[in-house]
């Protein structure tokens, strides 16, 4: 995850004037752990520990910027606790992470994390004003999605495979963007368009909701579900972020008093 951290260091020099070598801020390394935990995110040793990856994307992106903030803290105090200075640090990251729309307020605000972690509510409360002006970029990155019939097009045209959304994706000058599209749909008006800001942390995840147990009665109806069946699980491959979602409707249609066990594990 080079990029996430290239990301978070972005922030740091967005965050922090006149930084030093002395201060350590960007000495440090991000890992995406595929074990479910109490806790969303850990801070040890210079390391930035992220857990339960089947959350939304802007939770996770939340819990990269709290990991940072406990860096951080650390680095200025030699420890660091969820206490009044620490919840400073954390809120100033995350202004300036909302400010260059490495994740997006709105969705922050509705996701399970802020319901449900008082010191993201707290933070928003120090930090976010109304009429806040949002960083505005020269360039933009274009995703094109459904996009098959063109992808020889695409790659000729120097966009990346992205497997985190499954879209074709390029940065551009925002005053190309129009000619673009308009070029796009001129090859192919099924294809779906999306944009993202050039700093944008994507923090997709593939991963498998899995079935096991007396699953014999039920092996039809996973069939119908598209799950798969290997080393004595029932399997089907997802977006880690569709977890909740997947779990709720197998969960509805499943036979109950089996005893089945649902979770999900990571590529």
């Amino acid at each position: 995850m080079k990029s996430i951290k290239k990301e978070l260091e972005f922030i740091i020099d967005k965050t922090y004037d006149n930084l030093n070598k002395e201060n350590n801020y960007k000495n440090f390394k991000i890992e995406f752990s595929k074990k479910q935990s109490a806790k969303n995110e850990k801070y040890k040793d210079n390391t930035l520990t992220i857990y339960n990856l089947y959350r939304q994307e802007v939770a996770i992106a939340n819990s990269c910027i709290i990991a940072l903030a406990h860096h951080i803290d650390f680095c200025d105090r030699g420890e660091t606790k969820n206490d009044k200075e620490f919840l400073l640090v954390y809120s100033k990251i995350l202004y300036k992470a909302l400010i260059f729309q490495l994740l997006d307020y709105v969705k922050l605000i509705n996701c399970e994390d802020y319901e449900n972690q008082k010191i993201i509510q707290t933070a928003l409360e120090v930090c976010w004003k109304k009429n806040v002006t949002l960083q505005i970029y020269k360039t933009t990155v274009l995703e094109v999605f459904n996009s098959y019939k063109i992808k020889d097009f695409l790659k000729e045209n120097g966009f990346r495979y992205n497997p985190s959304y499954n879209s074709w994706d390029k940065e551009f000058e925002t005053t190309e963007i129009d000619a673009m599209t308009e070029k796009l749909f001129g090859l192919d008006q099924n294809i779906k368009l999306d944009f993202r800001t050039p700093h944008h942390l994507v923090l997709v995840f593939d991963g498998y909701i899995v079935v096991e147990g007396n699953t014999y009665k039920a092996k039809e109806i996973l069939k119908d579900y598209h799950f798969g069946f290997s080393n004595g699980k029932w399997r089907k491959k997802i977006k880690a972020n569709r977890y909740l979602y997947e779990k709720d409707i197998i969960s509805s249609v499943l036979p109950k008093g089996l005893g089945l066990k649902i979770g999900i594990e990571y590529e």
